[in-house]
């Protein structure tokens, strides 16, 4: 208690931020674990209960990196299939029929209530913020076997964020009670929580990196966050306004940055829409170089 009042000041933000006490209560605890802690496993399901509804969790705290370079924080978080298992991600779905959504397709409405969770069985989406003005800002890109809306069925409030389909989507439209008793008879309600301040604390790291990286440094990131797993070449199927849009720039901003890349042919405009990637590891290399200039 004595821990929770010296950090009082920083309620009415979160409050704001997050309607469900028990959420307010762990970000607290977060925020006041200033020490470094040591290197621990994830959330694991227990060995003899991975299979139906009924599985149990094995508690153990999150893992944390930072040991070398003195910034203490959370791993990057993993999938929610990853993060509760795929046999209790199989679970879930069954609760939905699968439905499918083109690209450019809102998969979520930004102040829309929160009347169901989309668990997304293939496809990748971006989740985007818009301001009173109408301007719209890219804050993250998400793929397959993510949760998408899992934070206002949990809190009870209106969805803060919109989450667009950049290319085809399969998603399960899970209703808000059936989640929250699968959520609850699982005991996954403080995983998910947990998950979503790790997701918060990447959120704050990337912010920081529009402020001090260059455009070209930035959107080498975004492409490595876009990269598929063991994909030499890869299209991602955003504009330039919604590359310049994700890492914080302009539009010519990004064009500048791309323009010796593909000069080197190590990226390509793509015939339809967006890009090919051909070489991400020469791009790696000669942003490394210039940097070191």
């Amino acid at each position: 208690m004595r821990r929770l009042a010296s950090n009082s000041r920083r309620e009415p933000l979160v409050a704001r931020l997050f309607g469900f006490p028990p959420f307010r209560r762990l970000v607290y605890e977060l925020w006041s674990l200033d020490r470094p802690r040591p290197r621990k496993r994830s959330w694991q399901l227990s060995a003899d209960r991975r299979a139906g509804c009924g599985c149990q969790l094995v508690r153990s705290q999150p893992a944390w990196i930072g040991e070398s370079d003195g910034t203490w924080g959370w791993l990057l978080p993993v999938s929610h299939r990853e993060l509760i298992t795929p046999p209790l991600w199989g679970a879930l779905c069954a609760l939905a029929p699968a439905r499918r959504h083109r690209a450019q397709a809102v998969l979520l409405r930004q102040g829309d209530p929160g009347t169901h969770v989309l668990a997304l069985e293939s496809g990748r989406f971006m989740t985007t913020l818009t301001n009173a003005d109408g301007h719209r800002t890219i804050l993250s890109i998400g793929a397959t076997g993510d949760l998408l809306g899992e934070l206002s069925v949990l809190d009870g409030l209106r969805r803060i964020a919109s989450c667009v389909a950049i290319e085809e989507c399969m998603v399960h439209a899970v209703p808000a009670d059936a989640f929250l008793r699968f959520a609850r008879a699982n005991d996954l309600i403080e995983i998910l929580l947990r998950h979503s301040i790790a997701r918060l604390r990447e959120a704050q790291a990337l912010r920081h990196g529009l402020m001090t990286d260059r455009v070209s440094e930035r959107l080498l990131q975004a492409l490595e966050r876009l990269r598929p797993p063991a994909s030499v070449t890869f299209r991602v199927n955003l504009t330039q306004s919604e590359l310049a849009e994700l890492v914080g720039a302009s539009r010519n901003a990004v064009g500048a940055a791309l323009r010796p890349w593909i000069a080197n042919n190590w990226v390509a405009s793509h015939p339809v829409r967006g890009l090919v990637v051909k070489d991400l590891a020469a791009v790696r290399r000669h942003e490394q170089a210039s940097a070191e200039m």
